[in-house]
């Protein structure tokens, strides 16, 4: 519990500094910002720019905003790749990849799921990319229920790019745990816009 408090406040802190991430729902959560360790720091604001946000400098900090979500980038070495990690990767969603090829953006798409793909940041990242068109997009919560928090998914973006999700692997069986530790901060279980 913690360990979740430590994750949490630091965004509802974030949230209200800047009013134009989402707000948050009614248990007080809104998804705040990524933040990644880089070795070129330059070359990643250059590849998140291309992706579709705006470089912004926060006190010390260089980040790039996007709608909903901030992409801070700080200077260092890191450990590896989250690829097989707990945060296995970050998506967004655009209206199509072509806007994207033209910024210089490669998308590699999904072989047998129209409308995704993948590119990766210059330290080799993965980002996961969903277009207007992708048919593996429909969400509808395990009771069949229809709510702003899912159904904002099944129609199309409405801006250039926004974010998405953040995929979370966990080992074994402690999806067990993770998913009541989510069902303890949102009793009813629906996470909303």
């Amino acid at each position: 519990m913690r360990f979740a408090l430590a994750v949490i406040a630091p965004l509802l802190c974030v949230q209200s500094a800047f009013a134009q991430l989402a707000s948050p729902n009614q248990t007080g959560v809104a998804m705040g910002h990524l933040h990644y360790r880089v070795r070129d720091v330059s070359a990643n604001v250059k590849f998140w720019s291309a992706l579709g946000g705006t470089p912004v400098r926060i006190g010390s900090d260089q980040a790039v905003k996007f709608p909903h979500v901030f992409v801070f980038l700080s200077q260092g070495e890191y450990s590896g790749l989250s690829e097989g990690a707990v945060v296995n990767h970050v998506a967004f969603r655009v209206p199509s990849f072509d806007a994207l090829a033209g910024s210089g953006i490669t998308v590699t798409r999904l072989e047998g799921f129209p409308g995704v793909g993948n590119t990766t940041t210059p330290e080799g990242e993965r980002v996961e990319l969903f277009e207007d068109a992708a048919t593996n997009l429909t969400f509808t919560p395990d009771d069949g229920r229809h709510v702003a928090g899912s159904d904002r998914h099944n129609r199309p973006v409405g801006l250039p790019i926004a974010f998405h999700h953040l995929h979370l692997y966990v080992p074994g069986e402690e999806h067990l745990a993770a998913k009541a530790w989510y069902l303890r901060v949102r009793p009813n279980g629906v996470f909303e816009d």
